[in-house]
């Protein structure tokens, strides 16, 4: 092509954009991290192509002309266009799936699931089950995994996995003073980080449940968490239990920052659960899914 500057150049387009939104030439060469000399090239190549001034020179900055803000929509969906064609890939609809689970499930889970399934393009929704049973129905995500049944929708098929364990953790410094195998009683000496939720509506919080076989009013109060990720993090950072699934733990009891409470009697499972929408899941991928869950579920 000829460098007559007639040909429309996408990385112009972008320049001219960042000044609009910057309002000077300096703020969008540092945004591009070019030199503002660049900048004003870029936009003055931009204008010869158009036929038009593009930008209007006052002394509160740089702002784009009557012409320019005219055309900035349309140079704007020019941009979008072209994203749009990089996202272009040989992956089919049916194949482009989104799962959801609660976010130490999808960070324990997803990887398998994604080399079950390797002509599939997964994304990762971490969330909990009331967003699960609320979206179950709007396509948002088309497989699911719980720990417990869940009641979605006639299109969903649920499939057990497997057993998750649950249990009390603690830091290794409190794990020493309870001793091996502590009675409840002991335990009921030690405060627990417990479990909340927000009700949504004037930032109330409400006490939750992380079915621990020790009632929640029993209990003594320690700090307080909206996900067992966090109480665990804070059992690991302070003298306070925490109870909840074994796998949300892994990372930390592995890291040596959490030790596993052994309670005698306590021997708590519950069953793993996929769901996946009938509708919007090839049988073969959901029974490639259940399949690899389950081999995986055995190791934890």
């Amino acid at each position: 092509m000829s460098g007559d500057g007639s040909e429309l150049r996408i990385p112009d387009i972008l320049t001219f954009l960042a000044v609009c939104r910057h309002g000077s030439v300096t703020g969008a060469a540092r945004d591009l991290r070019v030199t503002p000399s660049q900048v004003s090239k870029a936009v003055a190549r931009l204008e010869r192509h158009l036929k038009r001034p593009l930008l209007s020179r006052k002394a509160r900055g740089v702002s784009a002309s009557d012409e320019g803000q005219k055309i900035v929509p349309r140079l704007e969906e020019i941009i979008e266009k072209v994203q749009s064609l990089a996202e272009v890939s040989d992956v089919p609809p049916e194949m482009k799936l989104t799962l959801a689970a609660p976010s130490y499930l999808c960070a324990a889970y997803l990887p398998t699931v994604v080399a079950a399934v390797k002509d599939a393009r997964f994304r990762g929704l971490e969330c909990g089950n009331a967003f699960m049973r609320a979206y179950a129905t709007e396509n948002v995500f088309q497989v699911a995994i719980t720990i417990g049944e869940e009641k979605l929708p006639d299109s969903w098929v649920s499939t057990k996995a497997g057993f998750m364990r649950r249990a009390a953790f603690a830091s290794p410094e409190l794990a020493k003073k309870l001793g091996k195998e502590p009675s409840i009683d002991k335990l009921l000496q030690h405060p627990w980080v417990l479990p909340v939720y927000t009700s949504g509506s004037g930032g109330q919080f409400l006490p939750g449940d992380d079915g621990c076989p020790i009632p929640r009013e029993d209990r003594l109060m320690g700090h307080e968490a909206a996900t067992v990720g966090v109480a665990f993090e804070l059992a690991a950072g302070t003298n306070q239990l925490a109870f909840g699934p074994t796998i949300a733990a892994r990372t930390l009891v592995l890291a040596e920052r959490l030790v596993e409470v052994k309670v005698p009697g306590w021997k708590l499972t519950e069953p793993l659960y996929v769901h996946t929408n009938a509708d919007r899941v090839l049988a073969r991928v959901q029974k490639a899914i259940v399949e690899a869950l389950r081999e995986t579920a055995k190791e934890t």
